[in-house]
């Protein structure tokens, strides 16, 4: 359980990261509302498909390679980038650390790299246009990223660096007090997510547009 505070605002919070739990397995906030994140990212790509040219099957057929090939890339890059926790005393790999993903481990920048590869794949395929096929699944990975960033905030993770500034928030995990900071995600990164969803929303144009927009923030 851990006690968030927004001292300027008169708000306290108290967080638990487990759901419910069904025996000794516990079911976290953080994974069920990238679930949740996940299903509507999916549900608005499909619907949004006839705007740039594509059925929802199209979509349909990518997920069904790109999700689990987004995991498989988001892990191995979090790997390469942290070895030395995925090995065994005597220097080698442990596989089982490799394996496990209920203590995190994922980095969204390899699931990125991992899923437009695989869906360029897809698309030379099914014979679709690729900008148009990554332009719809900037929409994905938008609401991915607002969803990610609220299960961020049930982990009590991600925040920024100190301030005073009145939206700061103070953290206690476990009875000890960290120092004031604030939620980076709260305030401007917020501001603009929420106009990138806007400007794909309503863009009407076919292309990169919504991918390079998502890609340049």
């Amino acid at each position: 359980m851990s006690t968030v505070t927004f001292p300027g605002l008169g708000l306290t919070l108290h967080l638990n990261r487990v759901a419910f739990s069904i025996g000794t397995f516990h079911v976290y906030w953080y994974g069920i509302i990238i679930a949740l994140g996940f299903f509507f990212g999916v549900a608005f790509c499909c619907a949004q498909a006839k705007k740039f040219g594509l059925k929802p099957d199209d979509i349909l057929d990518m997920i069904i390679f790109a999700a689990p090939g987004g995991i498989i890339g988001a892990r191995l890059y979090y790997i390469f980038f942290n070895p030395d926790l995925y090995r065994n005393p005597d220097g080698s790999w442990s596989l089982a650390a490799c394996l496990s993903t209920r203590n995190g481990g994922l980095a969204i920048y390899g699931g990125i790299i991992a899923g437009v590869f695989i869906a360029w794949l897809v698309a030379r395929y099914k014979k679709i246009p690729f900008p148009a096929l990554a332009d719809v699944c900037a929409f994905g990975l938008l609401i991915g990223q607002i969803a990610g960033r609220w299960g961020n905030f049930m982990n009590v993770e991600a925040y920024g660096g100190p301030t005073d500034l009145p939206w700061r928030m103070g953290i206690e995990v476990g009875g000890e007090y960290m120092r004031s900071i604030p939620h980076f995600y709260m305030s401007p990164c917020g501001t603009w997510w929420a106009s990138a969803c806007w400007f794909g929303c309503c863009g009407k144009g076919f292309g990169p547009s919504t991918a390079c927009t998502f890609c340049s923030m």
